[in-house]
C-alpha cells in the first residue's frame, strides 16, 4: 500500500506546483490588484489565501461527490470545462471593464482612486472568479485513482494538492509583489489601475484563447 500511496502524494505535491505556476491567472491578477489599489502585504496575501481557498474547494466537493455517485471522470471532466469557461471569460470581462475604468482615472489624473461604485474587481468579484476556476487536474488525475485505493489516501492526496497549490499561489504573488515594490513607478502612478485591468485582461485572454 505504501509503495502506492507515495508516487500519488508526491504527484498531488508536484501537479499542485507545476498546475499553478503554469497558470499566471493563479497569480497575476493578485499582483496586478495589490499594486493598483495599494494593498498592504497582510492584505494582498490575506485575499489571495481565501480565493486560493474557493478555487480547490469547488473542484474537491465536485470530486469528492463523483466518487461517491460513481460518476464517469469523463462527465467530471465536462462539468470542470464548462466551469473553466466561465471562469475564463469571467477574468478577460472583468479585466477590460477594469482596464476602461482605468484609463478613465487615468485622463481624470486620479491615480489610486477608490470609488465606492467602481469596485468591479474587489474582493468578492475576484473570489467568485477564482471559485468557478476549476483545478483540472485534481480530479481525473489524482482524485479517482486515490479513490481506488482507500478513503484515508483520497482524503491525504487531496489536501496535499490544495496545500501545494495555495502554497504556490501565495509564495508567488508575494515574491512578485516584493520585486515590483524594489520599481520606482512614480511616473506611472496615474496609469496604475490601467495597467491593473490591462494585466487581468492578458490572463483572461490567454486562458480563454490559448488555454492557459
Amino acid at each position: 500500500m505504501l509503495t502506492e500511496s507515495l508516487p500519488l502524494l508526491f504527484s498531488a505535491l508536484s501537479i499542485g506546483i507545476i498546475h499553478t505556476l503554469s497558470g499566471p491567472d493563479h497569480y497575476m491578477p493578485f499582483v496586478a490588484l495589490a499594486k493598483a489599489k495599494n494593498w498592504s502585504t497582510t492584505k494582498t496575501l490575506n485575499v489571495v489565501a481565501i480565493c486560493g481557498i474557493g478555487h480547490v474547494v469547488g473542484s474537491i466537493v465536485l470530486g469528492l461527490l463523483g466518487v461517491a455517485l460513481g460518476w464517469s471522470v469523463s462527465n467530471l471532466e465536462i462539468i470542470e470545462g464548462q466551469r473553466g469557461s466561465i471562469a475564463s471569460w469571467f477574468l478577460l470581462i472583468a479585466g477590460v471593464f477594469y482596464a476602461v475604468y482605468g484609463i478613465y482615472t487615468a485622463i481624470q489624473n486620479k491615480p489610486h482612486s477608490h470609488v465606492n461604485t467602481k469596485k468591479s474587481l474587489s474582493f468578492w468579484v475576484v473570489f467568485i472568479i477564482f471559485a468557478f476556476g476549476p483545478c483540472e487536474p485534481l480530479i481525473p488525475l489524482l482524485m479517482y485513482p486515490a479513490a481506488q485505493l482507500n478513503l484515508y489516501l483520497l482524503i491525504a492526496v487531496t489536501l496535499v494538492f490544495a496545500t501545494a497549490t495555495i502554497g504556490t499561489m501565495l509564495t508567488s504573488v508575494y515574491t512578485l509583489s516584493k520585486g515590483i515594490s524594489l520599481v520606482h513607478w512614480h511616473k506611472l502612478e496615474r496609469y496604475s489601475h490601467f495597467i491593473g485591468g490591462f494585466t487581468i485582461m492578458m490572463c483572461g485572454a490567454g486562458m480563454v484563447f490559448l488555454g492557459l
